[in-house]
């Protein structure tokens, strides 16, 4: 296969390969600059406040101004619904807020009611945050990260933890999946509704909805060969 019409200044570019030698020099300044635990503790409440501005911003959003106007679900599949964030990166955000703070409270660092109250605050936001992303991909990073917490903490409270998944998380994340899915998929399989891009007709299909790109690349890979 042959790239006749992408010069080296795209490959090189900006866009391009430039990229890894950016991230690679953003990664050597970062754990050049982690010296102490202070320094750790410092970055952690940057990337707080940062989750934490945003957070807000999505939530307040979502209840004033009906949500994210980038909106896939009801622009284009007609959903009527309304969401914090579609972009996977702000979940991914919320994410890592959320186990951090999180983290924080499960190892005795809030010292304080006033910072036991911020943290417990933070996990609120960013659960609301990724719940009404309504975002599968957004919800099975929540799914992981929840079990990554539970099972590195000690036993007692790794019972509590996986006992409340079972019982409060997993029926909001169901309801949640039902809600997505919307009402013109009432008669449609438990499968349908949960993965109406995945499944047709009881059916995976690996020619449409989700895999659409992938089926076209792989039509386009067996011409080229």
């Amino acid at each position: 296969m042959y790239l006749d019409d992408v010069s080296w200044g795209d490959i090189f570019g900006y866009k391009g390969l430039i990229n890894i030698a950016n991230f690679m020099l953003a990664f050597y300044v970062l754990i050049s600059c982690l010296r102490s635990r202070r320094d750790l503790d410092l970055l952690i409440n940057v990337l707080l406040i940062c989750a934490v501005t945003r957070g807000f911003w999505g939530a307040g959003r979502f209840i004033a101004f009906g949500g994210d106007s980038a909106n896939f679900y009801a622009n284009f599949q007609f959903i009527d619904v309304k969401l914090t964030f579609f972009d996977i990166n702000d979940s991914l955000i919320a994410v890592m807020a959320l186990f951090l703070a999180s983290w924080r409270l499960a190892t005795g660092q809030c010292q304080t009611s006033r910072a036991r109250a911020a943290h417990l605050l933070i996990v609120a936001l960013e659960l609301f945050i990724i719940i009404f992303s309504y975002r599968r991909t957004a919800w099975g990073g929540l799914v992981i990260a929840a079990l990554l917490f539970a099972f590195s903490q000690p036993g007692p409270i790794r019972k509590n933890l996986l006992v409340g998944y079972a019982t409060v998380g997993i029926p909001i994340l169901l309801y949640s999946f039902f809600q997505r899915a919307g009402a013109d998929t009432a008669g449609y399989s438990v499968l349908e509704r949960m993965a109406p891009d995945l499944i047709v007709g009881g059916e995976f299909s690996f020619t449409s909805g989700r895999f659409t790109e992938l089926y076209a690349a792989l039509l386009s890979i067996a011409v080229t060969f």
